[in-house]
């Protein structure tokens, strides 16, 4: 009888790897941003929002994945995500269909501001994971233009984010209103920072074919660029505590010190 010299996962050890790389996690942290944002403004969202931007989120990420998931080719798994995605990718196609299907009804129950605006992010998401721009006579995906990529990660979340809590309430006066757009503006720029290190970590997988920041200026001046994002985005969100009674003096020092910890963290990286 043959016995396998490999160490098999426990049962939390699997509990956190389906957190982790079914990107359970990022679709928890869309949720988080979101309440961050009522937090800011004192908003009255509806369940239905908080379904709509986790289920949205956690679909949309997975369906980058699955293709390479499901190929039949030769592809050069390095990873252990990709090798999560290739294990569990019946898994992964069942509860992203399931995400999908949440997405779309709880989307049907928004108010036509708040649908219009979702589209906008949702084409971006679309148009970033597969081709859909005409380029060079060749489609090509948005993240393969150069240095676009980490740019598009930043806007999509901050329209996600931002605009569509705020358009969700119909009690608050207008989702462009200026302090709005200064925290759009804050939480791209923060969502732009902690993207940085994911950058200089594919620089191994994707260096060579995509024009990231890391890629282009090395990973020392990418994680100064990290770090000047985010302080600019803690500054933002002084400033918006200046324009309106709604973002409060504690707001604004929480989230400094949310980015001290989290500068110290990239700067590690």
């Amino acid at each position: 009888m043959r016995h396998s010299t490999e160490h098999s996962p426990g049962v939390a050890q699997k509990i956190f790897d389906f957190y982790l790389f079914s990107n359970l996690h990022i679709a928890v942290c869309a949720v988080a941003l979101v309440l961050v944002t009522r937090e800011f403004f004192g908003l009255h969202l509806r369940t239905e929002l908080l379904v709509f931007v986790f289920c949205g989120t956690f679909f949309l990420y997975n369906l980058q994945r699955l293709p390479a998931a499901f190929s039949k080719g030769d592809i050069d798994r390095k990873f252990m995500r990709h090798r999560w995605n290739t294990e569990h990718r019946v898994l992964l196609l069942l509860i992203s269909v399931i995400a999908a299907l949440a997405a779309a009804w709880s989307f049907f129950l928004l108010y036509p501001r708040t649908q219009l605006i979702a589209l906008l992010p949702a084409a971006l998401s679309v148009a970033y994971a597969f081709p859909s721009f005409y380029w060079n006579r060749k489609w090509i995906k948005l993240r393969e233009i150069p240095v676009l990529k980490i740019f598009i990660v930043a806007v999509v979340w901050g329209m996600i984010c931002v605009w569509l809590p705020v358009a969700a309430d119909d009690s608050y006066p207008q989702w462009y209103s200026p302090e709005v757009m200064v925290w759009f503006v804050s939480c791209s720029l923060m969502i732009f920072a902690i993207t940085v290190p994911f950058d200089i970590r594919d620089l191994t997988y994707d260096g060579q074919t995509l024009s990231t920041i890391p890629a282009m200026a090395g990973v020392k001046r990418a994680v100064m660029v990290a770090l000047a994002a985010l302080l600019l985005s803690a500054g933002g969100v002084f400033l918006a505590d200046y324009m309106t009674s709604l973002v409060t003096m504690h707001h604004a020092v929480f989230y400094f010190a949310w980015s001290v910890v989290t500068g110290v963290l990239i700067a590690v990286s």
